[in-house]
């Protein structure tokens, strides 16, 4: 069964796990939202277990930093590949999409 778009309203995914998101601009991108960085990490940037990171709070995507509710109307897990193939996911997977007219 193919994925189908979820609204941003209804539930978001997982952190860390990388989705389709459906821009309300009208593009199409390989995104996530991060994981909440750990103590040891934030140690070793110099940072205070309290420190703030962007994204701790689960609101942006990233690459990018992109508000989720601002930006983006839908995402949906990525589909996998046919049959027979792999492929791995760039994070600068963009494209436009085109509006159907009917009249």
């Amino acid at each position: 069964m193919d994925p189908s778009w979820i609204s941003v309203t209804e539930r978001l995914p997982e952190r860390g796990q990388e989705v389709l998101v459906f821009e309300k601009r009208g593009y199409v991108s390989v995104r996530y939202i991060p994981v909440i960085m750990p103590l040891w990490e934030r140690r070793s940037r110099g940072l205070a277990n309290g420190d703030k990171i962007s994204g701790d709070d689960g609101t942006l995507w990233y690459p990018g930093g992109l508000d989720i509710m601002d930006h983006t109307s839908h995402w949906m897990p990525i589909p996998s590949p046919p049959p027979g193939h792999n492929y791995h996911l760039s994070q600068h997977l963009f494209f436009e999409a085109t509006p159907t007219w009917h009249p």
